[in-house]
């Protein structure tokens, strides 16, 4: 705390690690419910768009240029079922953050959240949510990027989200970076993934 009181201009990806840093203890300590704190902060405005997709068992969360097997995606058994995709806009014409939900858990408040150990990684400021079967199994990357193209997943307008078989692609943000990952376990299986874009 005295750190922050000092600097007046200070990196937000130092900021955004004395944060989670900070979080992460306070769980460990139960000084607070984390969660809570989490779900009003960031589901307490409108959630602009609502989309959904099935996932059979497991769902990835990629850059689409990413082929499936790079260990920088996002990719987890999950409750199988409808998940519903919200996007949150508090400001500037972005998404501010992603959320996936499982169908039966929109509004349900029985979930605990945890942040992930690892971020999510992008490279060109879009990400593809999909369920994993539905995910292209390329093995070089200008096959990747073939489909990439195929499939125009470009953002030259004001469309902020995009359809894709069984999935769909999101502008992130401002751009390219890498993202805080939360995950919420009910009966600990992963009914929900909140996404916070740095802007």
């Amino acid at each position: 705390m005295t750190l922050l009181l000092k600097e007046k201009k200070m990196d937000t990806k130092i900021l955004m690690r004395i944060y989670d840093d900070t979080m992460n203890e306070i769980s460990k300590r139960k000084l607070l419910d984390v969660s809570l704190i989490h779900n009003n902060k960031v589901e307490s405005s409108k959630k602009i768009g609502k989309h959904s997709f099935n996932v059979h068992g497991k769902l990835i969360i990629s850059d689409p240029t990413y082929t499936q097997k790079t260990s920088l995606n996002f990719v987890s058994k999950v409750k199988v079922g409808k998940w519903y995709v919200y996007y949150n806009m508090w400001y500037s014409n972005v998404p501010n953050n992603l959320i996936l939900v499982h169908e039966k858990f929109i509004d349900n408040n029985d979930i605990k959240i945890f942040k992930n150990k690892t971020q999510l990684s992008n490279d060109i400021g879009t990400l593809t949510v999909m369920n994993l079967m539905d995910y292209p199994n390329f093995k070089y990357d200008d096959l990747q990027m073939d489909w990439y193209e195929d499939n125009n997943i470009t953002y030259k307008n004001k469309t902020m989200i995009n359809k894709l078989s069984n999935g769909y692609s999101i502008l992130s943000g401002y751009g390219d970076g890498t993202y805080p990952l939360s995950i919420g376990k009910h009966k600990n299986k992963i009914v929900k993934i909140i996404i916070d874009f740095e802007i």
